[in-house]
């Protein structure tokens, strides 16, 4: 295990040909086997101590220096250019929170020409064998490509958090095979300051880019468990192709019937890095399988993350490759333009005090400015306070590009979202594949654009508002908008449906909703639903989430309803096709009146967990058509119904396995560790009947966000006070 001592932005120079081997994860480096090849004659040792007692290091110079004398050494052996480096490693013996960080000064001799690095800042400790001379200590170290030199000069130039106590000795070595062997980490010495929050976090190292596709791997574990047929359920919690800064944290969110042993992620080409627990994501706000890419160490540009999912037993899963792009340090384009609704596409410039009238003028001139890859993507349209219309692009404009990345249309800055609306379509669409809407309203409308434009839509924190109860928007139509539909901490309110087809709803709050809050939905995350009712003589079929068609790999993940008048799960078809496969509903509410679930359809590896059903009953049925509904690797754990029921043949009422530690208020009492009463809607803080009952959660929080006591209870929510 390595550790990370300074979760600050770090800079580390290495020749590419190292980058992958020193990027591997914790457990690989860990695991890591074999050294370095060359006998350890070959190591040298300055013999000078980095900063004892009194060795005139300045306190006051900030920041602390001390510098330890260049050292030439010979290169002997017969090497091919390309493959001849050089490590040089600061061993630290002593007080090792004291440094700062390392820079190595490499000597550029006359006339050398080839690729190698003058200064290699060094941000990172590594407690191991860096050398393989079997001197296991902490180290700050870097590679080198002598590119056919014989001799180099090197100094290294520490600087220091003070002074005192810190001693330790310069060492360089050579390779050309470049194996590194580290060990486990012991506990840091007492001198140290404590760990800073962060340090524990799955940090990907980054390769030299994906040689070629991943294979998805076979079925792993005892062949003779349960739920070996079955599939990992998993997806990635991020939006694709979205441009970041600094940090940033990449989520998966998988479930399994046997559950799930690890997410394996890779980063560009890079060593595999696995998490094997759901911690909370800083930028989600999402318990779930989470990493994190450095962009401060990683130049600029794209990055390709791919991920496994691995069960304990059965399928894994490989995702679809997840492309973001890193601007830390705002190499790719990022410029703005504002409009106003008494702007002037001919006059205007684009700035504040002199807006554009059109979002089409905005978005091409910053395709115009940025040009080729990116064009418009990763641009910023600001519309000032106003009712703007989308997106007036003139008879014979251009078609506005965007490159791979998002352009966001975005309420200027110091604007409420409620002041800036879209409400209606003007002229032409942009027909860009990449529509980022961000702090603003869009107002019963169906955004335009051409259905095989390629066109994808991302409303992130905006209010969605039909005009009345009546209001058959889908703001971004998925008939039209057929790349994709995300929907991020948004409001939808006053609509017939609520998100159709969404690739991923996160955060997001639907209110006053007539039909379907969740149609079709891939990945549903923390949303809440008030207010879900048909109108009165409307021929409406209202449900809170419902499956029409063949579906795999669906999860719906922390959803809190109120005011449900609707089915809470209704999965049917009208034909004899593929049944669905491996959908998982996770701390899932549904305050339901009036409709029951129901689920009408052959399946293949379902999970209700944590799931707590009111006021109506969760039915499994056969098909009104006539096709039998047949269902296997169904897992219902700790769950609340009022009334649980299957048809005959559907299930094993008495499979433990299947039904586990489930409460029924009326009705039958299937599987094992069931207890059965009626319940007054609201789990209080030691109730015997729900609470504190599970040794083991099946996830680390609740539907609300709040952290699983253990023992844990069962449904959605854990224990409150009333």
């Amino acid at each position: 295990m390595w550790q990370r001592p300074d979760p600050r932005p770090r800079s580390i120079v290495l020749i590419p040909a190292l980058a992958m081997a020193l990027a591997a994860s914790p457990a690989a480096l860990a695991s890591s086997v074999g050294s370095f090849s060359k006998p350890s004659s070959q190591t040298v040792d300055t013999g000078r101590e980095i900063a004892p007692e009194g060795a005139g290091v300045s306190q006051t110079s900030d920041p602390l220096q001390f510098a330890m004398p260049k050292y030439a050494w010979p290169i002997s052996g017969d090497f091919e250019t390309t493959n001849q480096t050089t490590r040089v490693a600061l061993r630290v013996d002593e007080g090792w929170g004291n440094v700062e960080s390392v820079n190595y000064v490499f000597e550029r001799p006359v006339g050398f020409d080839g690729s190698m690095a003058r200064q290699v800042p060094i941000r990172e400790a590594y407690y191991g064998d860096p050398l393989g001379i079997g001197d296991e200590a902490w180290y700050f170290y870097a590679d080198i490509n002598m590119g056919g030199l014989e001799t180099v000069g090197v100094q290294a130039v520490v600087n220091l958090k003070r002074s005192s106590g810190v001693k330790g000795r310069l060492w360089s070595f050579f390779d050309d095979k470049r194996k590194v062997r580290l060990v486990a980490a012991p506990p840091p010495p007492v001198d140290d300051p404590p760990a800073e929050e962060g340090a524990d976090e799955l940090i990907l190292k980054a390769g030299n880019g994906f040689s070629g596709s991943t294979n998805e791997p076979g079925p792993v574990g005892d062949p003779n468990a349960r739920g070996y047929s079955a599939k990992a359920i998993a997806h990635w919690d991020v939006v694709p192709d979205q441009m970041f800064q600094g940090d940033f944290h990449v989520g998966v969110i998988a479930f399994h019937i046997a559950g799930i042993d690890r997410v394996e992620f890779r980063l560009d080409g890079g060593q595999a890095a696995n998490s094997t627990e759901m911690t909370l994501n800083p930028r989600t706000d999402v318990w779930e399988y989470t990493a994190v890419i450095p962009g401060d160490d990683l130049p600029d540009g794209p990055l390709e993350l791919r991920a496994i999912a691995y069960p304990k037993h059965g399928k894994p899963r490989l995702l679809e490759t997840l492309r973001v792009y890193n601007n830390s340090d705002g190499r790719l384009p990022s410029g703005v333009k504002y409009v106003s609704v008494s702007g002037n596409d001919g006059t205007g410039d684009g700035s504040r005090s002199k807006p554009y009238r059109s979002i089409w003028k905005a978005a091409y001139e910053l395709e115009q400015e940025a040009g080729y890859p990116y064009y418009a993507g990763g641009g910023t349209v600001y519309l000032l306070e106003g009712d703007h219309r989308f997106a007036q692009r003139p008879s014979g404009g251009r078609v506005v590009r965007t490159g791979g990345t998002w352009m966001t249309i975005s309420g200027a800055p110091g604007t409420s979202r409620s002041k800036v609306r879209i409400v209606g379509n003007g002229g032409g669409d942009l027909r860009s594949t990449h529509n980022r809407f961000a702090n603003l309203t869009i107002y019963e409308t169906d955004l335009a654009t051409n259905p095989n434009s390629g066109s994808r839509a991302w409303f992130d924190n905006c209010l969605l508002q039909g005009a009345n109860e009546n209001s058959t928007k889908y703001f971004a139509s998925y008939t039209r908008w057929k790349a994709g539909i995300y929907l991020t901490d948004t409001t939808i309110r006053t609509v017939k449906n609520g998100t159709t087809w969404a690739k991923i709803a996160r955060g997001c709050t639907l209110e006053d909703i007539q039909s379907d809050a969740f149609h079709n939905p891939r990945l549903v995350v923390n949303c809440k639903v008030d207010g879900l009712k048909k109108p009165g003589g409307s021929g409406y079929h209202p449900d809170l989430v419902q499956f029409n068609g063949n579906f795999d790999n669906v999860i719906v993940y922390g959803v809190q309803t109120k005011n449900v008048h609707a089915q809470g799960i209704f999965s049917r078809t009208v034909t004899s096709d593929l049944p669905d496969r491996n959908i998982a509903f996770v701390n899932f509410h549904a305050d339901t009146y009036t409709y029951r679930c129901q689920w009408m359809r052959s399946v293949d590896h379902l999970l209700l967990w944590n799931v707590s059903i009111d006021n109506a009953d969760m039915h499994f049925r056969h098909n009104t058509n006539g096709d039998r509904t047949v269902v296997t690797n169904l897992s219902v754990r700790d769950s609340v119904f009022q009334v649980f029921q299957a048809d005959g043949g559907i299930v094993d009422r008495a499979d433990g396995f299947t039904f586990h530690n489930n409460h029924y208020e009326t009705g039958d009492a299937f599987g094992v560790s069931w207890t059965r009463g009626t319940l007054d809607g609201t789990l209080v803080a030691g109730d015997s009947v729900l609470g504190g009952r599970v040794a083991k959660p099946l996830v680390p929080a609740d539907a609300k966000g709040n952290p699983r006591t253990t023992p844990a209870a069962i449904g959605a929510y854990e224990p409150v006070a009333r």
